[in-house]
This record gives structure tokens, C-alpha cells and sequence, in this order.
């Protein structure tokens, strides 16, 4: 049993041990007294004792540091893997963090500061600025340094005893601000948290306790025996879990020494690693089997055998991806020549979830190679804890029986930090984890892996999700290829991404074949950081291929087929066409590409850096366009900072956007340092400058010409580039003057449309032009575009529209469609004409409101032929409008005329509202199914993005009675309100419609309750939409109705702040007078409602209308009549629809009380179904099938909605409205019938 409760207590207890270790760092030494950094740390605004504080560093000694620092000063740490190369993966990780760990601090240095990008959240701190910029370049003076034994541990591990802030105890400042004190931890508090790899999804943060890290070490190191006397080796990352907890945390509870060394100077030159360890004589390291293999490999090249003792070494820890039994017996051979035992690898299984190796095999490769196993066994279980094998059926597996790898103990977390949700998926009965793995017992109880239950590819321990790489690849090729998959292999000692395509048309050209091949591969390098092996399935092999009933290929079972050399005659057709394509390509390369000089071979190892990759993986040479690889903006100033380093000296931005190709970049470079370093005082004029960035040089079409936003910068253009790589096309862009010396910036439009006009011309001298201007760029264009036609030239140029009205412009739009139909509507004189029963409105007692709106009505050439008193309600409707709120919705207070506002229709309410609430790409989060017109009305005009929260994937969740459920709606909106944040999208509020459409169902007061908290604590608007609060009706068949609440009347006052409350209702629906539009919105907050009046005269209510209105309301009589008849005749037509929908033996959503429609399963009647089936997807499934349905019960004389209109998340659904005059309800039944 250990004597520490904490961690705190082991690295205070070894720097006080009589004989203090040391800790080497080769490349990045440093060292600061952690204490005064701790004191720094604390002293910062935003920290706080216990909160998260995300480290991201690439050095050792930089993550050693300031963990221990962050620790010892009550923060959580956080530690932070490295970011994507794909700028929209890196700003979503970037975001889901900020999400997650709630705006955290993060410590970096300032060089990684460009790829955090904008984001606001997070608040950084490079180091440099934290303790001193000089401090820290002249503590990498030299190549290494080594802290504690005799290199003054006393004051660089233990601080100074005369500091009362500066001790490993802690102690009470005079402000009694309280520092670290290493006793008062507890065993049970948070350590730390450290990042899944996100292979299935957003990285979640494991939670590590000081008892569980204790406790996992404890089991680690007496797994076998080791020396006291000798250190560690570690070259793995500490943002990973084997880097911090196999070797630094393990060595310091041993209390040995521990060297650490840069990956990259082991990885490119393996021998290294066998030297380190006959130099220091090391105990215990870490090697993958990839790295294993590569040490083979390079010792079996060598010509002389290099003089090695390894007789210190006791075990080399091997994981994260599968070992393999012949490297495994090659490296133990090769260890065991130079004095090490021969079964010093130990193979073993860990995640992050379990602190690292929590299995061990320690008799490998001699137990497996008794067994006859090809990938080595992963032996047992180290003290705190236990694993079993599931079948599928969920029982526990015999001996050598495979099932789901299940796992538990005092060294496996508790949980993810603030996910919920993830933590009870991740978590069987019994605290069981699922480790998503699979494998099998054998007879001795030793574990062996047999696959991963999802679909990732392992690549040097790396987990990968296939469907990812997928989409990266299929967004790289366009509509070049009919169909690809992307699956796993076995080669060169790991897995490996394999890409099968099927070509447009056979036979495909060998030129074809190369092209697609590079732009695959240039597609995984960059996601995965390899090379993928691809090939073209020919057309006999097509055949072969594993489809499914829904057209799905299963990547399980290509793998198998490729394994079992099923694709053997398509990979060789594809190597002897590549070949043949590639010596044409060589003789190219050997004539003008290759390096010309040092300059450019420099830069093309730069570029390969930028994109964590080797350059002859990437294929890269002095012709290759940085844009033609997958380059970002991020990846220009990437590029940037690893130039810099190498020439000493900045590298203006515009040099690499101006270049394109490594040839020209590397003149330009060449040309700019002579230039800066010569002694000419000569002025640059203006007119010298030159703004033209060469995106794309070649192409045959006519050039695009883009000219920059108000900034002046054109990086915002590379997005847009990519898209247009297969566009044959040359793409030029115009950057503005003054951002770097010697040229100033633009003194007038007239001189900035002079200087790009001769530009322009000067690379393109006649026409026709093409110009595109972004935003502020886009008057430029037109002046631009008028001086070249003034010359006799064609241009042609964006129209100017802003992005929205670009976008709307040229989308389908619904109302032409539905004038068409429109124009044929049934009437018993027009027998064939179409029953409407896909609109949501109620006609059933238009007679009674004609009557009644006529009774009274006239026009008033005072009140309705003038302007009155403005767009706003007129003085008589707010007043009329009071009581009926009062009287209808019930408030918890009344409802004020001041905190009423008119529009013509809830669409201009949401619009106005999404307008006030949200910029331009911030999102509404709302129940799925949801009303359809949500999403336009939101996003159209004022640009609001809507984003569905499903349930389907809710734990818990077992039908459409769901949607009601308060805990399921918490639960699946903390999801989506997660997932929406690393798409870049900030949410601003959350609406529902109440009572539901389209499923016809109120909200129990319980659940807006449990909204309303959600968006409380997460400062979030609530609207709610109830135009349907008065139709609501008697269902005796239902089995769990719930009165209408309006979430006025919901006791939201402990929830949410009432200034975040809207409410929005709509008169003609709830009145069947659709054509007379009333929207009314109601908010107490005064702010929102001055903004939504300052637009209101865009949507001005006829002051008739509102006086019909007005009318109505203060007629008490007829109110009361028109909601008892309305009720009676809503039930009656539910009924008829209901009979029809029970005689016809269709299914629908039962539990109904409200609205005018009904949610109608005809998932049996799609094509292709003749049974009802299973939930489909909405993602994965074929809307055709709806659409073909729908066009079907067209032809057939009848309109019905789609549910894929409203969401849903089960295809085949339709909402069908009932609320229609007798005869065409008949008439449409019938017609549906058949």
C-alpha cells in the first residue's frame, strides 16, 4: 500500500528524499521554479481553484513544467493533443474545448498562438509573456539540461524555505488567499483531465483522481520487477497517456530517474533510441510496433554493428496498436544480442479511459509463439482491475469465446467531465466500461484483441474514424469517380488506409488513374499523416463488392475480401497503369522539377513540416501549387512561422500567397532577402506596387479575378480556390497595399481601381475578364469592371447581391410551386382537382368569422386610410389583446400592453425576433420533428441557422411520447447545444412550438420547466410558438393527454430570467381566418422589443385588419361560442381521419389533443417496402422514396407533408391536416385509400 494520498505529496516527498533524481531533457531544457509560476498562475484574472487550465505544448520540459506548476496551484489541468493540419477539424476541436471546459486559460508558447485562431473563449497566455520572454531564450542555450541529483535539485524542485509562497506545502497569503497545500488533497479530487482521441466524434476529457493515478502507477510497477537504480526512457508525448503516466509519473513514484527526447529525433533515426539506452542505462521505455519494426529494419541495413550494452534494459513497453509475432520475435532477437532479456517487450493494452497499460503480457513473444498466435497476446490484468468478454447477447463469454471487451476497477475513471450523456453510453451494469473493443480470453486468461466494434483504422496507434477519411476523400475527387470506399489493411506493420474506387467509365485513361490516385493520397496525408495504397476495381471486380439491401458497402467485409486476395489482379492492373502514367511524370520531374538549389529543397521540406508529413509521402516537388495540396489559410501561416526560424528573419505573408508553386515561392524568398539586406534608400512609389496573388496559374477557361473585402487581405479566397481545383481554371486575386513596407496603403478609390485596372491587364491583356468582389470588394469590381469595358473588353462580374440574397436568388422557390397547384384546387365543380391536406390551417368555420368580421366592418378614412400612429399596434388592439392573453394563456403575471408588438404573421415574428436575437450564422436549437417553416422564416432573411435536436440517440428514448419527456429534452439538448459549438456555430436560443406541430401534442408544464433551466443556465433565449393554443380538442382515446400551458403560465421564475422569455401566437390560426395575418409577439424584455419595433415599419398591419381584430376580441359573446364550436368541430374531424387511419390499419402518433393534423406512419408504403420496418435514419436513408410517394398521392389527387420537411428523424412519416370542409376531407381520404 502507498503512503501518498495524492500526487502532490510523491513529487514533494522525492524532492525532499535524501537522494534526489534527475530528470534530462534533451533539445527544449528549461527550468523555472515551479513556484513562482504556480504564484503567477493564480494571480491571473481568470483563474479559478479547480477549474480546468489547458496546456498545449509540444516540449517536454514545457508540459513537465507547467503541469506540476498548474497543480501545485489548485487548477485542473488539461492537456492538449496536437491540433488538426485541416483548419475546419482544428477550429471544432478548438471550439468543442471552449464548450466544454467552460472558456478555460490555456498556457502555450506564442508560436502556436495563429492556429487557436479567433477564438474568443479561450483565454491564452503564451509563456513567454507570463515569465519573461528573455528568461526563456536563455534557458535553450543549451542542447540539454538535467534537474535534480547534484544540479542544485534543492532550489530548482523544492523552492526557496524563506518564500512564503513558494513551498511544496502551501500557505495562507496576508490577503488569505489560499495556496496549494499538498495535505489538504484528498485522494478522491480531480488530478487532471486528459483528451480522448476523438476517434469516434468530439475528443471528450477523461477524468483522472489523485487516488486513481496513484493507484494505476502502483499497479504498473508491479506488473515486474525493477531496478531502483536505473531511469526511464520516454520519447512520447506527455499530452498522451503513456508519456505522463508509463513513464514520468511511474518513474517519480519509483523514484528513479527519467529521460525524455523529441519523437522526431528518434523516429527518423531509430539507432538513437538504442543508444540513449545503452548510454544511460535504461530500465524501461516505450515502443510501438510500427517503431519496432523500423528498428529492425535499420539495424538489419547497417554494414556495422554499432557498439551497444542494453543489459540494463528490463522491459520495453509496446501498445496502442496490434504487435505483430514475427516483429515481436525480431525485436527481441535484436535486444537480446546486445545483452537484453529475451522477453524484454511487453506488450500490453491501455487506454486513456484505464491510465494507460492496465494489461500486460509479460512473457511475449514465447507464450504466443506456443499458442501459434500471429498478433501477441495482451496478457493480464495489473492490480485495480478486472476485465470480461460480452457476447452480443449481453452474457458473459466463455474461454476463447470473442465478445465486447468490458473493463472495471479503481484505476478506470468514473466518468467524462461534464458529458453526461457520453458517460452513461460508455458505462455497462456494474460499472462495466465499454472499452469499444473486442477480443477474446484464452484458456490462461490472458486477453487477445480480435477488432474494434466501430469502424476506425489504428495507424501507428493513431485510431481513425474510416467514414471521415471517406468524406475527406470524396470531398478531394468530386464527381470523378462513381463510388469509393475507404477501409483498413494490414501493412508495413500497422494498419493502413485503403481506398477502392469504382471509375465513371472504363476504361479509364492511365493519365486518369495517376491524377486520382495523387489527389487521394494528398487527401489522407493530410487527415491521417500517411500514405493510403489505392487502386481502381475493375469492371469484373465490381461484382464483388459487399452492398447491401440499402446500397451500403460493409468496410468489414472488403477488408476480408482484400485479405483474402480477392483484389489482387485490380491492384496489379492499377500498379502497371500508374507506372506506365509516372514515367512520363518522372522524365517531367527529372527535366525541371526537382530542386534547382538549396532554397528550394529547404522550402519543400518546410511545406512537408506545415502538413506533418515527409515530403516524398506528400509527393511533393518544385512544381507542386501549395494550393493544390490541401493548403489553408492556417497552413499559409504555419508555413510562415516554420520559414522564419530557418532564414532568421520575417517572411512577409503576401510572399507565400503571391507563389503558389515551391519554385516561385523560393525565388521570391531569395529575392526578398537580398532586397532586405542591400542599402538602397530609394522610395517605392505607389504606382510600383503590385497587388496580384496567383492562386491558380494554368487553366484554359477564362480567369477569375477576385478582389478582396474591406480588410484588404485575400486569405478569405483559399477556401474558395479548393473548390475550384478541377475547374480548369486560372484564379487571381487582388490584395490591398500596406501591409508591409515599403508601400503605403491606398489613398482613394480612384487610385486603387487605377493600380488593379493595370494589373489586370497587364497579366490578362484582353478579355473577356471575369471578376468577383467580396463584400467592400465588390464596388471595387464594378468600377474595375466599367474601365475595362471603356476599352472595348467584355466583363462579366458578381451582380453585387449581398451572400444571402446570392444564395436566395438562385434557390427553388416554394411559392411558385405552390401557385401551380394552387390553380387546381378541389371544388364539387371542379371534381379532379387536388384535395389539400398538407396545410396546417382550419376552414372549418370560415363561414362564422366572415360573418362575424363583417358584421362591424368598414373602412374609416381617419384610422385606415393614414398612416395612424405608426407601424406599431393601434391603441384599441393592444388593448384588446391584454384580456385575452390574461384569459387564454394564463400568465403568472399579467401580461402589459407595453410588452405586446404586432407583425402581419408569426413568419415576420420568428423573422424579426432571429434578427434581434441572432447574428448572421448563430443558431436556434429546436425539438426534432419541428414545424417546418421554422427554418426559412429563420434563416432566409435575417440568417439565422436552425439546428434540429434529435432524440432518436437520447439513451432512454423509446418513441414519439419521448418528445414530452423533460429529462430526454435536457439531455438531448445539452447534446446538440455541445455539437453545435465545434461546428463554429454559436447557439442564441432554443424554440419550441407548444402545442407541437406536427405532433399535435401540448408540453407538460414539467418539461417547459426543464427547458426553460437548459436555457437558463446556458443564457439562451426560449420562444415559444402556440398558435394552436385555442385549438385544442378531446381525444378519449389518448392515453396521456396534458392540458395547454403557455410558458407564461409555466412558474419559470427559478429557471430562467423572464427578459429571455418570448412568446409568440398568431390569430389566424387559432381563428381559421389564415388571409387576415396577425402575429403578436410578447416579451418583457424592453430591449427586444425596441429593436423588433425600430423594423416594424418593414411589416406594417393594415390598420383595417386590426380593427378587425380589435372587433372580434371585445366581442366576449362570440368568443366564447366560436372556442366550443371550434372545439366540437376539431374533434369531429379528428375522428373521421382517425376511422380512416384504424380501417386502413396505418399507424399514427395516437397521443393527440391539439392542432388541426395528425403524424401518420406510411413507412410500409414507400417504395420498396411492403412491410413496416424500423426507424430509418434520416441521415443515412433515401428520401427518394419519399419524394416518389408524395408524387404518387399527387398524381392520385391528394397533397400531404413530407416528414423529411419537418425533420423528422423516421423517414415515411407525413403529417396530414384534417380541418377541412367535409366533402374534401372525404373526397381526399379516399383518394389516400387508394
Amino acid at each position: 500500500m502507498h503512503p501518498w494520498k495524492n500526487i502532490q505529496q510523491v513529487l514533494k516527498d522525492r524532492a525532499d528524499s535524501e537522494k534526489p533524481r534527475s530528470l534530462f531533457c534533451y533539445s527544449f531544457g528549461n527550468i523555472h521554479i515551479p513556484n513562482e509560476i504556480t504564484w503567477t498562475i493564480q494571480r491571473l484574472k481568470q483563474f479559478r481553484i479547480g477549474h480546468p487550465v489547458l496546456l498545449h505544448f509540444e516540449d517536454h520540459w514545457d508540459f513537465i513544467l507547467w503541469f506540476w506548476s498548474v497543480v501545485f496551484a489548485g487548477g485542473l489541468s488539461v492537456l492538449s493533443s496536437p491540433l488538426s493540419n485541416i483548419e475546419e477539424d482544428r477550429h471544432k476541436h478548438i471550439q468543442n474545448l471552449s464548450t466544454l471546459l467552460e472558456s478555460p486559460i490555456c498556457f502555450t508558447r506564442s508560436k502556436f498562438l495563429p492556429f487557436f485562431g479567433n477564438s474568443r473563449d479561450i483565454h491564452l497566455h503564451s509563456i513567454e509573456n507570463v515569465i519573461g520572454k528573455s528568461e526563456q531564450e536563455s534557458s535553450h542555450a543549451d542542447n540539454s539540461r538535467t534537474y535534480g541529483d547534484n544540479h542544485d535539485a534543492e532550489s530548482h524542485l523544492k523552492g526557496h524555505n524563506d518564500d512564503p509562497t513558494s513551498n511544496f506545502d502551501g500557505v495562507f497569503t496576508g490577503n488569505g488567499t489560499y495556496h496549494s497545500q499538498a495535505d489538504g488533497v484528498k485522494g478522491g479530487d480531480l488530478l487532471m483531465l486528459m483528451l480522448t482521441s476523438g476517434s469516434t466524434g468530439n475528443a471528450k476529457a477523461v477524468c483522472f483522481t489523485h487516488e486513481q493515478v496513484l493507484d494505476a502507477v502502483s499497479g504498473k510497477a508491479a506488473m515486474r520487477v525493477l531496478p531502483r537504480d536505473r531511469p526511464f526512457l520516454n520519447w512520447i508525448g506527455l499530452d498522451h497517456v503513456a508519456g505522463l503516466l508509463e513513464i514520468h509519473l511511474q518513474a517519480l513514484w519509483l523514484g528513479v530517474d527519467q529521460i525524455h527526447v523529441s519523437a522526431a529525433d528518434i523516429v527518423t533515426s531509430p539507432t538513437i533510441f538504442l543508444e540513449l539506452i545503452s548510454r544511460h542505462r535504461v530500465a524501461l521505455t516505450f515502443a510501438p510496433n510500427l517503431f519496432l519494426a523500423k528498428l529492425v529494419a535499420t539495424f538489419e541495413s547497417l554494414q556495422q554493428s554499432p557498439k551497444l550494452d542494453l543489459s540494463s534494459l528490463v522491459c520495453v513497453t509496446s501498445g496502442g496498436e496490434a504487435n505483430d509475432i514475427n516483429t515481436c520475435i525480431a525485436a527481441s532477437t535484436l535486444f537480446s544480442k546486445y545483452g537484453a532479456p529475451h522477453d524484454v517487450i511487453t506488450a500490453g493494452f491501455g487506454m486513456t479511459e484505464t491510465c494507460a497499460g492496465s494489461l500486460y503480457n509479460t512473457r511475449c513473444p514465447e507464450y504466443d509463439v506456443s499458442r501459434g498466435y500471429t498478433v501477441a497476446s495482451l496478457g493480464k490484468c495489473i492490480t485495480g482491475i478486472e476485465m470480461r468478454i460480452v457476447t452480443s447477447e449481453g452474457q458473459v463469454a466463455a474461454s476463447d469465446e470473442s465478445g465486447d471487451l468490458e473493463v472495471r476497477g479503481k484505476v478506470v475513471f468514473k466518468g467524462y467531465y461534464r458529458n453526461e450523456t457520453a458517460t452513461k453510453q460508455a458505462f455497462a451494469p456494474g460499472h462495466w466500461f465499454r472499452t469499444g473493443d473486442r477480443g477474446f480470453i484464452d484458456s490462461n486468461g490472458n486477453l487477445n484483441m480480435v477488432g474494434r466494434a466501430k469502424e476506425v483504422i489504428n495507424i501507428n496507434g493513431v485510431k481513425i474514424v474510416a467514414a471521415d477519411v471517406q468524406t475527406a476523400v470524396e470531398n478531394a475527387l468530386g464527381n470523378r469517380v462513381a463510388r469509393l470506399v475507404v477501409f483498413s489493411t494490414h501493412a508495413s506493420h500497422t494498419e493502413q488506409v485503403t481506398v477502392a474506387y469504382i471509375p465513371k467509365a472504363f476504361p479509364i485513361g492511365d493519365q486518369e488513374m495517376m491524377d486520382i490516385a495523387r489527389l487521394v493520397t494528398q487527401a489522407c496525408v493530410i487527415r491521417t499523416a500517411s500514405r493510403p495504397l489505392v487502386f481502381a476495381l475493375r469492371e469484373q471486380s465490381i461484382p464483388l463488392l459487399p452492398v447491401s439491401t440499402l446500397g451500403k458497402i460493409s468496410r468489414l467485409k472488403v477488408s476480408r475480401l482484400f485479405e483474402d486476395g480477392e483484389f489482387a489482379a485490380d491492384l496489379e492492373f492499377h500498379h502497371q497503369t500508374v507506372l506506365r502514367a509516372s514515367g512520363a511524370a518522372k522524365q517531367m520531374y527529372m527535366s525541371g522539377s526537382k530542386p534547382e538549389n538549396e532554397s528550394e529543397g529547404a522550402l519543400i521540406e518546410n511545406v512537408a513540416e506545415t502538413l506533418g508529413a515527409a515530403s516524398d509521402v506528400l509527393d511533393i516537388t518544385s512544381e507542386t501549387s501549395l494550393f493544390d495540396i490541401g493548403f489553408t489559410s492556417m497552413h499559409v501561416i504555419k508555413l510562415k512561422y516554420h520559414i522564419e526560424p530557418r532564414l532568421g528573419t520575417d517572411v512577409p505573408v503576401v510572399l507565400i500567397m503571391k507563389n503558389p508553386t515551391i519554385r516561385a515561392l523560393a525565388a521570391d524568398i531569395d529575392a526578398y532577402m537580398k532586397q532586405s539586406q542591400g542599402d538602397s534608400d530609394e522610395p517605392a512609389t505607389i504606382e510600383d506596387y503590385d497587388p496580384v496573388v496567383i492562386i491558380r496559374g494554368e487553366g484554359s477557361k477564362t480567369p477569375l479575378w477576385m478582389i478582396h473585402p474591406g480588410v484588404g487581405e485575400v486569405l478569405v479566397f483559399i477556401g474558395l480556390a479548393q473548390c475550384l481545383a478541377q475547374d480548369d481554371r486560372p484564379v487571381f486575386a487582388l490584395r490591398a497595399a500596406g501591409f508591409e513596407s515599403p508601400y503605403q496603403r491606398f489613398e482613394s478609390i480612384n487610385q486603387t481601381v487605377d493600380i488593379y485596372t493595370a494589373a489586370i491587364r497587364r497579366c490578362q491583356p484582353r478579355g473577356p475578364y471575369a471578376l468577383a468582389g467580396y463584400s467592400y470588394g465588390t464596388m471595387l469590381a464594378f468600377e474595375i469592371s466599367k474601365r475595362l469595358n471603356a476599352d472595348g473588353n467584355k466583363s462579366r462580374m458578381d451582380l453585387g447581391l449581398s451572400q444571402r440574397a446570392a444564395h436566395n436568388s438562385v434557390q427553388a422557390s416554394p411559392w411558385d410551386a405552390l401557385e401551380r397547384l394552387m390553380a387546381n384546387l378541389w371544388a364539387p365543380d371542379n371534381p379532379d382537382g387536388l384535395v389539400f391536406l398538407c396545410v396546417a390551417e382550419n376552414t372549418l368555420l370560415h363561414q362564422q368569422v366572415a360573418a362575424r368580421a363583417n358584421k362591424n366592418a368598414a373602412v374609416n378614412t381617419d384610422d385606415h386610410l393614414s398612416y395612424g400612429v405608426g407601424p406599431r399596434a393601434s391603441p384599441r388592439l393592444k388593448k384588446a389583446l391584454v384580456p385575452f392573453f390574461n384569459s387564454e394563456f394564463r400568465p403568472s403575471e399579467p401580461v402589459l400592453e407595453k410588452e405586446l408588438l404586432v407583425l402581419p404573421g408569426v413568419a415576420a415574428v420568428i423573422d424579426a425576433l432571429t434578427w434581434a436575437i441572432c447574428n448572421e450564422g448563430q443558431g436556434i436549437i429546436t425539438p426534432a420533428p419541428f414545424y417546418t417553416g421554422f427554418k426559412p422564416m429563420s434563416a432566409v432573411r435575417a440568417g439565422g441557422v436552425l439546428i434540429p435536436a434529435p432524440f432518436k440517440s437520447v439513451e432512454g428514448y423509446y418513441g414519439l411520447d419521448d418528445v414530452f419527456d423533460p429529462i430526454l429534452n435536457s439531455k438531448s439538448l445539452e447534446r446538440t447545444l455541445l455539437q453545435a459549438t465545434p461546428d463554429g456555430v454559436t447557439v442564441r436560443a432554443v424554440m419550441i412550438s407548444n402545442p407541437h406541430n406536427p405532433l399535435g401534442r401540448c408540453y407538460p408544464a414539467e418539461t417547459i420547466r426543464e427547458i426553460a433551466r437548459f436555457c437558463g443556465r446556458n443564457n439562451l433565449h426560449l420562444i415559444s410558438d402556440e398558435i394552436f393554443a385555442l385549438s385544442v380538442y378531446h381525444n378519449e382515446q389518448a392515453t396521456s393527454v396534458t392540458p395547454f400551458v403557455s410558458i407564461l403560465g409555466a412558474d419559470l421564475d427559478k429557471c430562467i430570467d423572464s427578459h429571455l422569455v418570448h412568446v409568440m401566437y398568431g390569430m389566424g390560426k387559432g381563428f381559421g381566418a389564415t388571409g387576415l395575418r396577425l402575429g403578436v409577439l410578447h416579451s418583457r424584455n424592453e430591449g427586444l422589443i425596441a429593436a423588433v419595433s425600430s423594423i416594424s415599419v418593414f411589416g406594417w398591419v393594415p390598420y383595417v385588419v386590426q380593427d378587425v381584430w380589435a372587433d372580434m376580441l371585445e366581442d366576449e359573446l362570440f368568443l366564447g361560442d366560436f372556442k366550443l364550436e371550434n372545439h366540437k368541430v376539431l374533434a369531429k374531424h379528428f375522428t373521421i381521419l382517425r376511422s380512416f387511419l384504424n380501417q386502413q390499419n396505418i399507424p399514427y402518433y395516437s397521443n393527440v389533443h391539439a392542432g388541426v393534423f395528425l403524424w401518420v406512419d406510411l413507412r410500409r408504403y414507400l417504395p420498396g417496402n411492403s412491410a413496416p420496418e424500423p426507424a430509418t435514419s434520416a441521415v443515412d436513408a433515401n428520401h427518394d422514396g419519399e419524394i416518389r410517394l408524395f408524387k404518387r398521392l399527387l398524381k392520385a389527387g391528394v397533397v400531404v407533408s413530407q416528414g423529411s420537411s419537418f425533420g423528422t428523424e423516421e423517414l415515411g412519416w407525413y403529417r396530414i391536416s384534417f380541418a377541412v370542409e367535409d366533402q374534401a376531407l372525404n373526397v381526399g381520404l379516399q383518394r389516400l385509400g387508394r
